[in-house]
């Protein structure tokens, strides 16, 4: 497997239960399962009985499936060893992962992280792009044999529960072509969700497909006005905004795969550009001191002339740290579509201890109020 760039995405509509319990059905049946039809009593019986014969590969009689009704059923307790997670059925691993995902408690059996922005959409929805950032090592850790199932799934879920949308992929890579560069670099997947006005909680899953080691990294993300606003309409009011800075970094340092395509976006343009030049942006940054790191800022609609940046720094707690570091313009460039600009900026670290650490970004020009971006993580070491 190569280094590739990334692309597309399929939007779901928010979805009650039923709904959920839909999309699980049709999944499950792309995958190899045979769909049922219950029609009556009799037909659960009979299809208990065939899956109670293929489980545990004996036939039953048919007097064995016309039990009376008021029959008892005998439990033998005991201790019965788990199997191994390579073993279990498609349907007890999708549970595991709806269970993991929904509870939006973060854990990891290896290192993980993840990076999620809104950019401008079409249709009132946001283009979101989702970069999972995963130790290499950690992955393949304990995996035998010449291939390495990777499951990742992603949900933007609303704050009353339901989910806005979500996709799943299960990537194989080829251990005898991969591990070195997989251990050595570390994978990076690239996806995107489409979403509507509001906040999320973006919660995603990695899990090795063979030992069930997994991590789930959770991220609040939110979607402006301005984001939804559909530039093909000659109506629409296009709002000037920021996203919250990009540390590129080069595409060869990790091995980048990219989701299959998905969604009514899925011919949008990759996001991360650099004088036409793709990068793939850092989900974990560290940065000593009085180096200087190259920011990548994103916006739309821009005041025309000089503009002014300010780094607002904080701890991971929210305290905001003064003269945490200086931003200096180095240039502003297109940003591959109308309305879209790039500012190229330098930050560096001032007088912060080691530790954990925000970086917010304010841009002012002409005579409009400034604009703020969104936070990105970095670290001091």
């Amino acid at each position: 497997m190569t280094n590739c760039l990334p692309m597309k995405g399929i939007p779901m509509a928010t979805q009650n239960e039923a709904q959920l319990e839909a999309s699980l059905i049709a999944s499950l049946i792309e995958r190899g399962w045979d769909g049922v039809v219950v029609a009556d009593e009799a037909a659960l019986i009979a299809n208990l009985k065939i899956q109670l014969e293929a489980h545990n590969k004996v036939t039953l009689s048919d007097a064995a499936s016309k039990a009376q009704r008021g029959a008892r059923v005998v439990a033998r307790p005991g201790y019965y060893a788990p199997k191994p997670f390579d073993q279990t059925d498609g349907v007890a691993r999708m549970l595991d992962a709806a269970e993991l995902v929904m509870s939006g408690k973060e854990r990891s059996d290896f290192p993980a992280a993840l990076l999620a922005a809104p950019f401008r959409g079409v249709g009132g929805k946001s283009f979101v792009p989702v970069v999972m950032e995963i130790d290499g090592k950690g992955l393949a850790a304990g995996t035998q044999g010449p291939t390495l199932p990777v499951e990742i799934y992603a949900y933007a879920i609303t704050s009353d529960g339901r989910i806005a949308d979500f996709f799943g992929q299960t990537l194989g890579l080829d251990l005898a072509k991969t591990r070195e560069p997989l251990e050595q670099r570390g994978l990076k997947f690239f996806g995107h969700l489409e979403l509507p006005l509001g906040d999320y909680s973006l919660r995603m899953l990695v899990r090795n497909g063979k030992t069930g080691a997994h991590a789930l990294s959770v991220t609040p993300i939110g979607v402006s006005q301005a984001a939804v606003v559909d530039p093909t309409d000659p109506e629409a009011t296009l709002l000037p905004f920021v996203l919250r800075p990009f540390f590129p970094e080069p595409l060869a340092k990790w091995v980048v795969v990219r989701e299959s395509p998905r969604g009514s976006l899925r011919d949008e343009p990759y996001p991360f550009l650099r004088v036409d030049q793709p990068y793939i942006p850092a989900a974990r940054t560290s940065i000593s001191v009085g180096a200087e790191a190259e920011v990548s800022i994103v916006g739309y609609d821009l005041p025309e002339g000089e503009l002014k940046l300010q780094a607002k720094v904080s701890t991971f707690d929210g305290r905001e740290v003064i003269n945490g570091g200086d931003l200096t313009l180095k240039a502003r460039e297109s940003g591959g579509e109308e309305g879209r600009e790039v500012i190229v900026a330098g930050f560096v670290p001032r007088g912060l201890a080691a530790g954990k650490y925000r970086l917010r970004v304010e841009v002012a020009g002409g005579e409009g109020a400034s604009l703020v971006s969104a936070d990105a993580p970095f670290e001091v070491p």
